[in-house]
């Protein structure tokens, strides 16, 4: 007989936060990047995603996005390196910092899935936003 355990309810800032979380996850499965980088990375650019989301809500205008999107880009080239690559013939091409182009990618898909299509952090700030995200795509 399993034991009954009393569960406290979530408050409405964990829902939120699971929220968020849940979003960048599957914005990074997105991206396709993951599979291509070093073991760990995933968690190191979720918590860094998370923390610059965070603040996102307080870029006024294309040079504060410019600028926040070169901070995470630089810092990505210097935490995070691809996965050493083993082929069928033997031979294996090693680990390497990523680069810049590999950074960009991660937060453009990031952001355009946060503030574009999950109208992230408020609908106000998603569409005083989504001119100034670098990823540009047309839906068909």
């Amino acid at each position: 007989m399993r034991k009954q355990t009393a569960s406290l309810p979530i408050t409405s800032q964990e829902a939120q936060d699971a929220r968020i979380k849940n979003i960048i996850e599957i914005s990074l499965d997105f991206s396709v990047m993951i599979r291509v980088l070093s073991k760990g990375s995933s968690a190191m650019i979720l918590k860094r995603l998370e923390e610059i989301f965070s603040a996102i809500d307080s870029i006024n205008d294309k040079a504060d996005y410019d600028h926040f999107h070169a901070d995470f880009c630089e810092w990505f080239m210097r935490s995070i390196s691809t996965a050493e690559k083993r082929f069928k013939n033997g031979q294996t091409k090693p680990s390497r910092a990523c680069s810049y182009g590999q950074a960009a990618k991660v937060l453009d898909v990031s952001a355009k899935v946060y503030v574009y299509y999950c109208s992230q952090p408020s609908p106000e700030a998603a569409r005083r936003l989504v001119p100034m995200l670098h990823a540009h795509w047309t839906l068909p």
